[in-house]
């Protein structure tokens, strides 16, 4: 945790301020909408244990029914003494009995084990990346979290501007929230064996939203599952049992579209689907890939592969997106992996334009059209045909970063044989 923020979140912001400013922006309702979603979602049998880290004073309390938590055995912690002190008399007045523990979640002593982990906009005062560790270390069965999702142009945690109370205004002027992205965090929860399987986004002051995701623990050692193409067969298969770990839940599969997930132990499938299991993936390096399509479903499903295969992602769902996405990224982006039709700005015109300020930035294309061979072949930039399997786009990708860079301005003026070494 950045220092400044640790001595803002313990010395700095007074309670009566905080709960003050969380109530007049709508985020302290927000989260108790979400917090009713999470217990929702996770159905925890009654006498579970619930950890909500990072809990602060409690204020959601202020407007949630108490009864809902009331069932459960639960942990609340946060770095400040005075937080919990607060938490512990809503606690009282709403007659529910929490272990209250002074702790930090990037070096937790809590007990791992807890049927359910949450943590309320906590990611974002902390290193995120860290704090998924420290989440997934303590092996909850589910996990939720809530993150902030700012409007386009807005990259400050708070909102340019807008008053706030005396101790707030001066955490502020001495440090910055990060927000943190929901693909790169979906992807880093997927490599530490936890599939997203639920999410809920509440809509917050100046056009901001609160978004819940919960993830679930995979039974067992985590397999990467890619379904391909939707092919013909002569009857529909209605379920499929392959070994110990596959898909659990229905697969929703268009012709064409590439799905995957980390799996349970029995597989629920739509007519004529075809499953090809990777029981051994084919590891990434650690290199920061950028990842564009404006197809939700297919861009969940990659940036979820290279996440689990190691590879550190940035996702965007076009072409602008992605100029921005890059223009905020800190460090090096290695590759980037863009489909090639898009309807805002192409594949390779994006790969142009960011390869005009990252010269050293490797690009490759993919596409389910059958156009996509002869317009990449244009550049001299790698392709690769969906629908793909997850092995074999990290095959590629590999093949691609280890490689010398081949490409060359497109049009006209392409030689082909400067491709042939």
């Amino acid at each position: 945790m950045d220092p400044a923020l640790r001595r803002v979140w313990t010395e700095v912001v007074l309670c009566g301020d905080y709960d003050e400013h969380m109530a007049r922006i709508g985020q302290a309702q927000g989260v108790a909408a979400l917090m009713r979603g999470f217990i929702g979602w996770a159905k925890p049998a009654p006498g579970a244990r619930i950890a909500i880290v990072g809990a602060g004073t409690g204020q959601m309390l202020d407007y949630l029914d108490p009864a809902i938590l009331r069932p459960y055995r639960l942990t609340c912690t946060d770095l400040n003494p005075a937080y919990l002190a607060r938490l512990g008399q809503r606690l009282c007045a709403n007659e529910l009995e929490a272990n209250l523990v002074i702790d930090d979640i990037e070096r937790t002593a809590l007990r791992a084990g807890p049927g359910l982990l949450l943590a309320t906009l906590v990611l974002e005062h902390i290193d995120w990346r860290r704090g998924v560790e420290a989440f997934a270390a303590l092996r909850p069965t589910r996990c939720g979290v809530v993150i902030q999702e700012n409007p386009p142009g807005m990259t400050s945690a708070v909102t340019p501007g807008r008053a706030l109370p005396p101790s707030t205004a001066r955490a502020f002027e001495m440090a910055h929230a990060n927000l943190v992205p929901e693909g790169e965090l979906t992807a880093a929860f997927a490599a530490h064996g936890y599939v997203r399987e639920y999410r809920l986004a509440e809509e917050v002051a100046d056009s901001k939203r609160l978004i819940a995701l919960g993830f679930g623990r995979v039974a067992g050692p985590a397999l990467p599952l890619a379904f391909s193409r939707v092919l013909p067969a002569e009857r529909p298969v209605q379920e499929m049992h392959l070994g110990v770990h596959v898909l659990h839940g229905t697969a929703h599969l268009p012709d064409g579209l590439l799905a995957f997930a980390f799996g349970y132990r029995r597989a629920v499938l739509p007519p004529y689907a075809k499953v090809i299991m990777v029981p051994r993936p084919i590891m990434g390096t650690l290199e920061t890939i950028l990842v564009v399509d404006d197809s939700e479903a297919v861009l969940q499903v990659v940036v979820a592969i290279l996440g689990h295969a190691g590879f550190r992602v940035l996702s965007a769902d076009s072409g602008p997106n992605a100029l921005k996405v890059a223009a905020q990224a800190d460090g090096k982006i290695d590759l980037l992996l863009s489909d090639v039709d898009m309807p805002e700005m192409s594949g390779p015109d994006l790969g142009e334009a960011l390869r005009k300020g990252r010269p050293g930035m490797h690009v490759m294309l993919m596409s389910g059209g059958i156009e996509g061979n002869l317009l990449v072949l244009n550049y001299g930039w790698a392709y690769i045909q969906k629908p793909f399997v997850a092995v074999k786009l990290v095959q590629m990708i590999n093949e691609v970063l280890h490689s010398a860079d081949r490409s060359q301005p497109g049009g006209q003026g392409f030689d082909s044989r400067k491709d042939a070494g």
